[in-house]
């Protein structure tokens, strides 16, 4: 079951449901809501507080992205210059660092949100944003395979690496080498 809230208010209403339906996987998508500067302290405050209680639910995962959409406010869509990997790893860090330290990398994945995050940054410079969190989080070799494939492999089902056709196998790269470098 996969959730996004346009109310970050709702967010505590997801460890209810994880809690009523414990024998259910919720996916807790873009991190729950809409977050960025969008959010005063007492937003930024009920978030932090909200996804750590919906965390503590064992049958719950995050997808980590979203957070330079339009709606977050940023305002990357509005640049002349778009916003490279490192701007925007030094921005979302706060946010997609905390995610990461509620669920842990194996029970998270980074994710794209294609095409709505075209309007503020390249579909390169996002995977290169996710690249620098790993090694700013200074995750392992472990931790890094959860987060770009091994959890959205476990969670939807996917195939095992060696079993995907071979059309789409250049998407999912061995290493970070094979992707562009940040």
């Amino acid at each position: 079951c996969d959730i996004f809230l346009r109310d970050i208010a709702e967010l505590s209403k997801v460890a209810v449901l994880a809690r009523r339906f414990p024998g259910t996987t919720i996916i807790v998508n873009h991190m729950g809501s809409h977050i960025g500067p969008r959010l005063d302290e007492a937003g930024l405050h009920k978030w932090r507080s909200d996804l750590a209680d919906v965390a503590v639910c064992p049958n719950t995962v995050c997808k980590v992205g979203g957070a330079q959409m339009p709606k977050c406010g940023f305002g990357f869509e509005t640049r002349e210059i778009p916003v490279g990997s490192k701007e925007l790893c030094e921005l979302t860090l706060p946010f997609y660092g905390y995610a990461i330290d509620c669920f842990s990398p194996q029970r998270c994945m980074f994710e794209s949100n294609f095409p709505v995050d075209k309007a503020s940054v390249s579909y390169r410079t996002l995977w290169n944003t996710f690249k620098r969190i790993a090694i700013a989080k200074k995750l392992s070799a472990a931790d890094k395979f959860a987060m770009f494939y091994g959890t959205a492999a476990r969670i939807y089902r996917l195939p095992p690496r060696d079993q995907i056709p071979k059309q789409l196998s250049a998407a999912v790269p061995e290493n970070d080498q094979e992707m562009s470098s940040p």
